[in-house]
């Protein structure tokens, strides 16, 4: 029989382009750690075997022609048994193993999409789960939680369930059809425009320029307390917006005291689908790396900035066939010079597993955490999000070469404190 070749999607491109020139590396390993309160080793075997059995069998390899091209094809599905560690480990030994493979490298091209172990503790079992970052994040690690939930419903008999069965070939037949390269060549034509007359990024530190290109850098958090949670997921509650869109709106307010000229202020911005979440575990999640272009003027209140963050969003994702990245080359291409679009990239992941649990009726005691040792791709990256039991965790990633730990600790409560003040005074962006 032939084999059938099919051209890698643009997202696969950009990934596997950066695997080609820093082989060997685990910016893109990310290890998701998930912890079932009681002895479940022998039937979430059975569950975790079922899983990777439905993604290996409907998943496409790459593989790299003599002329040097990418191209993928179906590989059929061989049996390979999840391992089990058969010594008791601890919690603290369970925390070292996922930051090890955190640290090891992830071949997206020929690895498995995802990469099982289970062990136990005393009372408990772990699954660890390594993977490529294209593939989950904070988000898709509740989506997992949800998949080994159901399944553990289905091997217990408490609710029957059979894995949706897609086919990878038809979503990249899908993303290289002529209706979705006119919908690209129609976005396309949306941010041009909205970029013609771009006269560069509203900056962090205006005037400031890394005295070279760098990829180290390191993370800090904060826990929010019980009260300050409160507080503001009572705000989300009574105007009925997201955590994310109330911290783009802090980041927002930041840049424009930085850059008070501005009228425009543009964010780089993870958008993903948001289906219900007993959908999410049936259709899947994607994300997207876009751009939020958000008017901005002295005497604009916060709520207004709010409705304006909220619609930019709802404009990038009906435009979101053409990227962050598109419109950076857009722009290189333009003023004949390297652009970089910002220095600040906002990503936002409300992945609490135990609250989707909830929604899809499991009774399976789990929660979950990530490791990576992923280097920020953009000079900052501020993330909010909670994989636990507890209040929201916030964290941000930066380079050294752009802030010493004290700038950066500062920038980190800078941001928080404007968050915190716009859910309790309707000001205007003057008064900040």
């Amino acid at each position: 029989m032939e084999m059938k070749y099919y051209p890698l999607s643009r997202t696969q491109k950009e990934i596997i382009f950066f695997e080609d020139e820093c082989p060997g590396t685990a910016i893109n390993s990310i290890c998701a750690l998930y912890q079932c309160e009681g002895d479940f080793a022998d039937t979430m075997e059975k569950v975790v075997n079922s899983l990777v059995e439905h993604e290996q069998s409907f998943r496409l390899q790459m593989h790299k022609t003599e002329e040097g091209e990418w191209v993928q094809y179906e590989v059929p599905y061989e049996y390979f048994a999840v391992p089990r560690c058969p010594e008791p480990v601890t919690y603290e030994k369970m925390q070292e193993i996922a930051q090890a493979k955190s640290e090891e490298p992830f071949e997206v091209a020929d690895s498995p999409l995802y990469k099982f172990e289970i062990f136990q503790g005393e009372g408990i079992t772990y699954i660890c789960c390594t993977l490529h970052h294209i593939i989950n994040d904070g988000c898709g690690m509740a989506l997992l939680g949800i998949m080994l939930t159901y399944g553990w419903r289905a091997v217990e008999g408490i609710a029957p369930y059979e894995w949706v069965h897609h086919r990878f070939t038809d979503f990249i037949e899908k993303e290289n059809s002529p209706a979705k390269q006119k919908r690209r060549e129609k976005d396309a034509v949306y941010w041009q425009e909205k970029f013609a007359d771009w006269n560069g990024p509203a900056c962090i530190k205006p005037g400031f320029e890394a005295p070279d290109e760098a990829y180290d850098g390191t993370r800090i958090e904060r826990q929010l307390t019980d009260e300050e949670d409160a507080e503001v997921n009572a705000f989300f509650d009574k105007h009925g917006i997201s955590s994310a869109v109330l911290f783009q709106t802090a980041l927002i307010i930041y840049l424009y005291t930085k850059n008070p000229d501005r009228r425009r202020i543009d964010i780089g911005n993870m958008i993903m689908n948001r289906p219900t979440a007993a959908d999410k575990a049936a259709i899947g999640n994607y994300a997207a790396e876009v751009m939020l272009c958000v008017p901005v003027a002295p005497d604009m209140t916060v709520m207004e900035l709010i409705d304006a963050v909220g619609q930019a969003n709802k404009d990038s994702y009906r435009h979101s066939s053409y990227l962050h990245d598109d419109i950076v080359e857009y722009l290189s291409e333009k003023s004949g010079e390297e652009v970089s679009i910002c220095d600040i990239e906002f990503g936002f992941m409300p992945s609490m597993v135990e609250q989707l649990l909830e929604d899809v009726g499991g009774e399976l005691p789990l929660t979950g955490e990530a490791f990576s040792a992923g280097i920020p791709e953009t000079t900052m990256e501020y993330m909010i999000y909670n994989l636990t039991e507890g209040p929201l965790l916030l964290k941000m990633d930066y380079r050294l070469n752009m802030f010493t730990a004290e700038e950066a600790q500062q920038l980190f409560d800078d941001i928080w404190h404007i968050a915190l003040r716009c859910t309790r005074e309707n000001c205007t962006l003057k008064e900040f």
